[in-house]
């Protein structure tokens, strides 16, 4: 199965959509919005077991959507933030998390959308880069105050370090290291786990970073939007 979030046009409806992985055959659509120019405006995160989908749209909600039956998909709960949601929502064990462009970190019951407390964590400017976590449980998120966070899962934030402005691109935990891109200055960043800096590197001729790296066997591979693909080695950095 492939879900796809949809922002709404004047002739397309904000919805989610069920494609059949295998034919690309429709199999069922949800409506995210009752407004035609609203819907969803980040990626949609599928739960564990294949039976929700999360997804944040422009409406300033964020959407549970039961999708076992994708003919008949239905809402499990609607949790309304103080501004549009850009970002991936993130599911960690009973919980969804979702960084906003109201400034908060959203933390939800993944199974009723009920608050978490003391969630949600806020910063002074806007979110739009998703919120990652760590395979030992930490929290990493990048605000346009160009300050990448660090916090447990109880809201308390751990260490925070000043790098830039990331937009679009979001922080990649990559065993004990956080790989973080910026926007502006267009760099990429190489901290430990309590963001403390190791290496950076910034392309000859580069302009800015929006895509967030990734690694693949001992490589980060990251694209600038100078029209570059660039491969990196992940464990001794820029040579």
């Amino acid at each position: 199965m492939v879900y796809v979030a949809l922002y709404g046009s004047t002739t397309t409806p904000p919805t989610l959509r069920a494609y059949a992985g295998a034919t690309g055959a429709l199999l069922g659509s949800f409506l995210l919005s009752d407004q035609l120019n609203e819907g969803a405006s980040g990626s949609p995160t599928l739960s564990a077991d294949g039976s929700t989908v999360y997804v944040g749209s422009s409406d300033k909600n964020l959407y549970a959507v039961d999708v076992t039956a994708p003919a008949t998909m239905k809402s499990r709960w609607k949790h309304t933030t103080g501004a549009k949601v850009d970002t991936r929502p993130l599911v960690a064990q009973s919980r969804v998390y979702a960084a906003g462009f109201d400034g908060f970190l959203h933390a939800m019951d993944a199974a009723s959308g009920v608050r978490i407390d003391p969630f949600p964590w806020k910063t002074d400017a806007p979110f739009m880069a998703d919120v990652t976590r760590s395979p030992h449980g930490t929290l990493y998120a990048g605000s346009l105050d160009e300050s990448l966070y660090a916090l447990d899962d109880g809201g308390k934030v751990l260490a925070s370090y000043r790098l830039g402005r990331m937009q679009f691109t979001s922080p990649v935990p990559n065993g004990d290291e956080i790989l973080a891109a910026t926007t502006k200055p267009g760099r990429l960043h190489v901290l430990s786990a309590d963001l403390k800096p190791k290496w950076s590197w910034e392309p000859e001729n580069g302009d800015q970073f929006r895509a967030s790296p990734v690694v693949v066997d001992g490589r980060i591979l990251i694209g600038n939007t100078n029209g570059f693909l660039y491969a990196l080695d992940a464990t001794r950095g820029p040579r």
